[in-house]
């Protein structure tokens, strides 16, 4: 639970940073919307990120063999609860369309390169230390 909790940290860490380095440009370029748009943005990939992490915390807590699998179907759940979350709010809410998309991606990508290397951290973890039961 420590690794999750851990990653978790990380990533709320990655999605403020990530928002205050792009607020003056954003503002700047589109205004109040563009705001908007980007804190909306880093709410959605800080959603899909952590409902992705703490699986594979948990996983690799308490069932270090299975870490690699559970990297890759969190990467599946990311993006599908990313995705999901996008349309309810493009559905639900009338958002600056282009400024959403890029600070979208952008956010996307940043937590993406974080969870792959904090994936990769926990899989190497997970190799050197045998498994529990193990010989």
């Amino acid at each position: 639970m420590k690794l999750a909790l851990i990653q978790v940290t990380l990533l709320t860490a990655l999605v403020g940073l990530f928002a205050a380095i792009a607020r003056d440009p954003v503002v700047g370029r589109w205004g109040a919307a563009g705001q908007s748009a980007l804190f909306a943005a880093a709410v959605v990939c800080w959603g899909g990120a952590v409902v992705a992490a703490v699986p594979l915390g948990v996983v690799a807590t308490y069932r270090p063999a299975w870490v690699a699998q559970a990297a890759f179907a969190g990467t599946a759940v990311r993006m599908l609860v990313t995705g999901g979350l996008v349309l309810g709010y493009q559905l639900l809410v009338d958002v600056h369309l282009t400024a959403f998309l890029l600070c979208l991606l952008i956010g996307y990508l940043i937590l993406l390169a974080a969870e792959t290397g904090l994936a990769v951290v926990l899989i190497r973890r997970a190799l050197v230390r045998p498994a529990a039961g193990g010989e």
